[in-house]
Formats: C-alpha cells, sequence, structure tokens
C-alpha cells in the first residue's frame, strides 16, 4: 500500500497512478503530439492542394 503522502504527490491519469512530475511530462507530450498531427495535416492538405500525392519530407532522393 502506498502511504497518504505518496498518495498526495500522485496524481491519477486514466486508471493509473502517476507521480505529479511523470503527469506534467504526460501532458507536455500530448500537447506537442497535438501540434504535430495539426502541422501533418496541413503539411498534407498543401500537398493535395499542389498536386502531389505525397508530401516527401526529405525531398527527393534520386
Amino acid at each position: 500500500m502506498l502511504s497518504t503522502a505518496t498518495e498526495s504527490r500522485n496524481q491519477t491519469v486514466g486508471q493509473v497512478s502517476v507521480p505529479s512530475s511523470e503527469s506534467t511530462e504526460l501532458r507536455a507530450a500530448r500537447r506537442r503530439i497535438r501540434e504535430l498531427e495539426t502541422e501533418l495535416a496541413i503539411v498534407r492538405q498543401a500537398a493535395t492542394f499542389l498536386g502531389e500525392d505525397k508530401p516527401r519530407p526529405k525531398g527527393s532522393t534520386r
């Protein structure tokens, strides 16, 4: 069993109790993932608009 002091430092994320520092990192990671997904959606729309089937992040290899 966890002590009351340890439980008070932890937050529940979903069904799992994690330390506050990890919770902060998870929130930051999720925020960054949302930003990257939004950026990718914009790049895909631009590629479609410009007539490219798939965007090539590294450019042409040949």
